[in-house]
Parts: structure tokens; C-alpha cells; sequence
């Protein structure tokens, strides 16, 4: 199914790794989904944060139905947790990625 042009508006699905990044995710959240003229899908999957970092990035997908939340089992580390968003299948269908 294509994502593509929803609303009228191009597509873009924002991939966010985190990681212990409590201080400053809430804000960096609010400046993506802040976004104009583009219909933004925010994908975040968290690698195993011990800090509230995943209590927060919950309360976003609760209650916003374009933010999609996952904690991975274990620590993948930065650029794997990353790249396994990017070669997802959902990833799929976008007119932009981020």
C-alpha cells in the first residue's frame, strides 16, 4: 500500500533512533511533527534506553496516530538500529525519508 501523496501532500517518514535521549527528545518530537506541507509519519524505535526516554516517546504515539513506537529487545547500537528501520518493509511507499 503507497503512502505516497495523502492529503494531498508528499509523504515522509521519519526514522528516529534513541537513546537516553530524555533532555532533548520531547523537543526534537514537537520540531518533527511541527512540520508544514508535508504529511510526516515519525517512526522511532528506541535501543534499550534506562532512562524515561521510552515513558516519553509512549506518551507521543498514545497520542498521536502518526508516531509509531518500538524498544528493540537488545542494544543494537546506533547505525544498526538505524539501518534495520531503512530495510524495513513498512518503510515502504514514502515520497521522502528522514
Amino acid at each position: 500500500m503507497s503512502n505516497a501523496r495523502k492529503n494531498g501532500k508528499p509523504t515522509v517518514l521519519v526514522m528516529m533512533a534513541s537513546y537516553n535521549g530524555e533532555k532533548f527528545i520531547s523537543e526534537q518530537i514537537d520540531s518533527i511533527l511541527d512540520q508544514e506541507g508535508v504529511d510526516v509519519t515519525l517512526r522511532i524505535c528506541d535501543d534499550g534506553s534506562n532512562d524515561s526516554t521510552p515513558a516519553i516517546c509512549e506518551s507521543y504515539a498514545s497520542r498521536h496516530d502518526n508516531v509509531r513506537f518500538e524498544v528493540n529487545k537488545a542494544n543494537k547500537g546506533l547505525a544498526k538500529n538505524f539501518m534495520d528501520m531503512v530495510y524495513d518493509d513498512n518503510a515502504c511507499g514514502y515520497d521522502y525519508y528522514a
